[in-house]
């Protein structure tokens, strides 16, 4: 993936950089406005809040999310935010990545011109926008998150669904055993190192409630 990216058009790259390090759809991609991205601060994130869709007689125009499941806000790296504040123009409601004309681009055109030849140069011809957002699921699995985080991330319905369709993404290994109670030594260790609550220590989650 981050060859694919080097290899793409310098006029383009940076809307590659940003598919690269979010995964999302390319409708979401190419419906971003200036509002919708947050660059200044530790803390720079994409705002998911439209997509584009094609009208017959108008061509790509902006409309609303799938669903409400596809609202979402996905941090980005500081240094992609940097980049993309030395690029990104125009008042609040201006495409990020708008076309010659100023309208949306056709994804299929974007595609067709732009990856399709850097994947073809980087040897990966069979890949396509839909390969950035599996490749992020990938990397997230194998960064321990889990199913409801990367639904999440991805703007799913269910983590079923997430499951469904990145199943083959998880590691088959079993593991090492699975201890269902601690040894004796472990409960000795537990018993010296834990404090002894005293009369006002507040009590959390499960024994709270069965306090009340």
């Amino acid at each position: 993936m981050a060859l694919v990216v080097a290899l793409v058009h310098p006029d383009h790259r940076a809307t590659f950089k940003l598919l690269a390090a979010t995964g999302l759809r390319r409708s979401e991609l190419l419906a971003l406005e200036v509002r919708h991205l947050q660059l200044a601060g530790d803390q720079p994130h994409v705002k998911v809040r439209q997509r584009t869709r094609w009208q017959k007689g108008k061509g790509q125009v902006l409309g609303p999310l799938k669903s409400r499941h596809a609202r979402r806000e996905l941090p980005i790296p500081l240094d992609l935010a940097d980049e993309l504040q030395a690029v990104v123009k125009g008042p609040e409601d201006a495409l990020v990545f708008a076309s010659p004309t100023g309208s949306p681009y056709d994804p299929h055109h974007l595609h067709l011109r732009v990856l399709k030849t850097a994947c073809a140069e980087a040897g990966v011809e069979w890949a396509g926008f839909h390969t950035f957002r599996h490749t992020i699921a990938s990397r997230m699995f194998a960064a321990g998150r889990n199913a409801v985080q990367v639904q999440h991330w991805l703007g799913h319905h269910s983590g079923a669904f997430t499951l469904s369709t990145y199943v083959h993404l998880l590691d088959g290994d079993l593991g090492g055993p699975v201890i269902p109670h601690p040894t004796r030594e472990e409960s000795a260790n537990k018993v010296q190192t834990d404090p002894t609550p005293s009369d006002d220590t507040p009590l959390l989650g499960p024994l709270a409630e069965m306090a009340r």
